[in-house]
């Protein structure tokens, strides 16, 4: 499949992203994963320059409207035509282009991070779209294999560790931090025991 945007003319190509945004509401799984986040989402797409907000704010319906968002959204993605295409054709890992900045989000990233485990098929739909408008280089099959491609350098590597990044939790360790204020207490001497207290 070819590397780059199926189209370079705007109108055209915001023809094709808006179809393709209704293909990804009308798919059950899509749908109700966006329709969790609650939130108020503006995806901008450079070269050509197509704008599309996605509404979930109240948790029933999904609205995708080709504009500029009339409020402040939770989370901005921008990205250029052709990293939209790899990412959706499968050819570009997408915590790869979140790490090399092909993506660049302002606001709650978290919330997109939510919807990865659905790529996958958005990138079968995607690549079954393509082929039904008779685009060249697009077919349907090998699509889900195409979303998770062999990770061997050192660029993926990145990817999947900002992966394992945005999907751990932090915590803290009270245990730690009991025996770190004890060995502290034991090797400071006492001054360190009266400014904590004890």
């Amino acid at each position: 499949m070819s590397t780059q945007f199926p189209f370079t003319d705007p109108d055209r190509a915001r023809e094709f992203a808006l179809g393709y945004s209704e293909r990804l509401r009308a798919a059950p799984d899509i749908r109700k994963t966006w329709l969790g986040l609650r939130a108020l989402i503006q995806v901008r797409i450079t070269k050509p320059d197509i704008a599309v907000y996605v509404d979930t704010r109240d948790g029933e319906t999904m609205n995708v409207t080709p504009s500029i968002a009339p409020e402040p959204p939770a989370l901005t993605l921008t990205l250029s035509a052709d990293a939209f295409h790899r990412i959706y054709a499968g050819e570009t890992n997408v915590f790869l282009a979140f790490a090399t900045r092909k993506i660049k989000t302002q606001g709650n990233v978290a919330l997109i991070m939510k919807t990865t485990w659905t790529l996958p098929q958005a990138i079968r739909i995607y690549r079954q779209y393509g082929a039904e408008l008779g685009l060249p280089g697009f077919e349907a099959k090998r699509a889900v294999e195409a979303a998770a491609p062999v990770e061997t350098t050192a660029a993926t590597r990145v990817g999947r560790l900002l992966e394992r990044r945005l999907h751990t939790r932090p915590e803290v360790c009270v245990e730690r931090a009991r025996y770190y204020t004890a060995s502290m207490q034991q090797t400071e001497g006492p001054a360190l025991s009266s400014c904590s207290g004890t």
